[in-house]
């Protein structure tokens, strides 16, 4: 019991300490080499108090955005690059960078599009706090159907260019993504006006097309429920998606996309079957439409990957024991997992690919490369750093500015 005492005067002595250490790093904000030192400090800080946690991961989901109390939002992302220096187990902080949003647009809703545009340069966190913002600014209620029509050109506007931001296509799908989940909200999960507005606001006059990334988030508000208010969107549907009725719930969509997305989307319904290859396609051939099954595949391949940054090698055991062409495909969104969340993670990108083995290595390059301007954009200094890797006839295509996008 008196070690459990001491325990505890030591972890409110540390919390004291931390709060001295932020509001020095208020005043010396303008120090930059200072700043990063006491980033490093307050990381240390969270990494220690954190494993004494069950769940680390959800722990500095929880205690993080609290800097942002005495912090502004880009000292707060220092200090999680630091976190992941020191805690090379956490790789995936979407949902952190999720909560920091939600809570800057709570301070000051009015300025959800300028505070979006505070997204970190190299969107670390795969643009998490993009989406944070954006729902953090529209979930709180249902809207009628004028005063969405009314906010329409603002949805279609915020993702795109800006005089103090310069997004990525990686960075635009992300944040028509996060406009999914809110027509979600906005609608009371009537899903069909939900996915029409998508294709208002997410289909461009030139030609270029995020509707689908925006329908994914439309469908994925509906299968992964954090909140209350999640689960009451749920009770209004008319068919409640299950393991036993997801075929039928997406079925009743008018178009292929439609579908598609829909069924894809519906993999935390069969969360446990996806973290082996055979239940990757037992699940995948549910449905019998081909589009269904290679959108099916992308997605719980890209879910795998994800959820494997700390620990790759899991993942890509599921890609060796797929039919070659899965594998392959497998193989290269892991590799591609690691640099959409966190375009500083080329070198790690690399790896995967060079560990693949002689079947999956070069498609695996490929993909890197093919995808390099879809990820990196202007972002010369990390796509250099990651095409000066490849395989020596893949860096011109993997250099080339005008290469196509891949959405």
């Amino acid at each position: 019991m008196n070690m459990q005492k001491k325990h505890n005067v030591w972890v409110h002595v540390a919390a004291a300490v931390l709060v001295g250490m932020l509001a020095l790093f208020l005043v010396v904000s303008a120090n930059t080499r200072l700043s990063q030192s006491l980033a490093r400090t307050t990381a240390t800080f969270f990494v220690w108090y954190c494993a004494q946690k069950p769940d680390s991961g959800g722990c500095y989901e929880r205690t993080v955005p609290r800097l942002l109390y005495v912090v502004p939002v880009e000292d707060v992302f220092s200090v999680i690059r630091e976190i992941q220096t020191q805690d090379t187990k956490y790789r995936f902080c979407h949902v952190l960078a999720h909560n920091i949003g939600q809570d800057e647009v709570a301070r000051d809703p009015g300025a959800w599009v300028s505070l979006m545009h505070k997204n970190p340069p190299d969107s670390v966190c795969s643009n998490g706090y993009i989406h944070g913002v954006i729902v953090g600014r529209f979930h709180a209620a249902e809207l009628p159907p004028e005063q969405i029509d009314a906010i329409e050109p603002d949805l279609a506007r915020a993702c795109e260019p800006a005089a103090n931001w310069s997004p990525t296509s990686l960075d635009r799908a992300m944040c028509y993504h996060g406009m999914g989940h809110v027509l979600t909200f906005v609608t009371g999960a009537d899903m069909p006006r939900a996915v029409s507005y998508c294709k208002k606001i997410a289909v461009k006059t030139n030609g270029e097309d995020y509707s689908q990334t925006c329908i994914s988030g439309v469908f994925m508000q509906i299968f992964q429920p954090l909140e209350p208010e999640d689960y009451e969107l749920i009770a209004r549907l008319p068919v409640k998606p299950t393991r036993d009725t997801l075929a039928q719930f997406c079925g009743t969509y008018k178009t292929e996309e439609e579908r598609s997305v829909c069924f894809g989307e519906g993999w935390p319904l069969f969360r446990d079957d996806l973290k082996t290859a055979a239940g990757v396609q037992a699940f995948c051939t549910t449905v019998k439409d081909s589009a269904t099954q290679t959108n099916c595949y992308r997605t719980a391949l890209t879910i795998g990957a994800r959820t494997s940054l700390s620990d790759p090698q899991k993942q890509a055991a599921v890609c060796s024991a797929l039919p070659r062409a899965l594998g392959q495909e497998c193989f290269g969104i892991l590799a591609e997992a690691f640099v959409e969340e966190d375009r500083t993670q080329g070198p790690a990108a690399v790896a995967v690919c060079t560990s693949a083995g002689k079947l999956y290595r070069e498609s695996c390059f490929g993909y890197l490369a093919d995808l390099a301007n879809f990820t990196f954009g202007s972002d010369t200094v990390n796509r250099g750093k990651l095409c000066a890797a490849l395989p020596e006839n893949l860096q011109k295509q993997c250099s080339e500015e005008n290469s196509p996008d891949m959405l």
